[in-house]
């Protein structure tokens, strides 16, 4: 799926996700957070180190930075590992990234989401599920790519998504539970209207809970 930079159909509104929480799988101390800024600039020295191929020391020097919960320090790693020409231990990378991912990390996120869209339109239904989740995530956290792509989608030009999405969702798919839940609290308008109404968000999102989905408990337990 190619980004397009168009005038987008399906627009978030974001009318109501104020009152969601940003749902991170890894809640850091206080004194992890002045670990973390005190000590970002390792990040940008890292990255120098790799443009001259020392991979090695450029890892090294961000590893306790990212361990210590830096969402920024954990991409940079994954990129290291998951890199042929760099680190090349494909299963770290897929360790950093999902952390990185986990932890808010926008890029993150899109790349995880990224990796779905390719031939969406003959797509499983829980790949697509899975897609939706990790470009609204990013979507939130600032990603203008996931912004596009989650326009596309939702258009309906080639598939319905919406419309699978909640038969999986009734089927008991409960990450798809949790993005109906997520798109009825933030608000989305197609050409259908205007898609928003919290206590359908807080329905789809208690049923999500039901089935353990950890995303669904702590956006009840922060917000409902």
């Amino acid at each position: 799926m190619k980004v397009v930079k168009k005038k987008l159909i399906a627009i978030v509104t974001g009318v109501s996700l104020g009152m969601l929480i940003s749902t991170s799988a890894n809640a850091e101390s206080n004194t992890a957070a002045v670990y973390i800024e005190d000590n970002s600039y390792l990040i940008d020295d890292s990255l120098a180190m790799a443009r001259q191929d020392e991979f090695v020391r450029a890892s090294n020097l961000i590893v306790d930075l990212a361990n210590n919960g830096n969402a920024t320090a954990q991409y940079v790693l994954s990129m290291y590992f998951r890199d042929p020409n760099a680190l090349n231990i494909p299963d770290l990378g897929e360790m950093w990234l999902l952390r990185a991912a986990e932890n808010n990390n926008a890029d993150a996120q899109y790349d995880l989401g990224w990796r779905l869209a390719s031939g969406w339109k003959d797509d499983s239904v829980e790949d697509i599920v899975e897609m939706i989740y990790w470009f609204e995530r990013a979507t939130f956290n600032g990603s203008e790519d996931s912004y596009a792509n989650l326009a596309i989608l939702y258009e309906n030009e080639h598939r319905n998504v919406l419309v699978e999405m909640e038969v999986a969702a009734n089927n008991g798919n409960a990450m798809a539970q949790f993005n109906l839940g997520w798109i009825n609290a933030r608000g989305l308008y197609s050409s259908e209207g205007l898609m928003q109404d919290i206590d359908v968000a807080k329905d789809w999102f208690e049923k999500s809970a039901k089935l353990g989905f950890k995303d669904a408990i702590e956006v009840l337990e922060k917000n409902f």
